[in-house]
């Protein structure tokens, strides 16, 4: 008999862009692994945009200033993590972290 993960992937594999969201969820799921906990709590991936480069937010220029030094070693652990060029490159905009409390922006 199969069991309920059997099922579920089963009927999730049939879900239209199904592969393309579980890449995605990889790309950021696999953030701080790439950057470190210490970059990935001052920046983070925002969303996928044109020609499949991530766009990273960060609260500082400065941490955003720094990253773009690391774009390329970035780049390379994508590669090594996802097993393809799933990640072409990187854009970069200044945002305050969505959890952040009113008070402390």
């Amino acid at each position: 008999m199969n069991n309920l993960k059997d099922i579920l992937g089963k009927i999730l594999k049939k879900t239209p862009n199904y592969e393309e969201n579980v890449l995605k969820a990889r790309i950021f799921e696999a953030w701080p692994r790439i950057v470190g906990e210490k970059v990935a709590a001052h920046c983070w991936p925002s969303k996928i945009v044109e020609g499949n480069a991530l766009l990273i937010a960060g609260e500082s220029s400065a941490w955003l200033h720094s990253l773009r030094y690391l774009e390329a070693q970035i780049l390379t652990k994508y590669e090594k993590e996802l097993g393809g060029k799933h990640v072409t490159g990187l854009r970069y905009k200044m945002e305050n972290r969505p959890d952040t409390p009113v008070g402390k922006r």
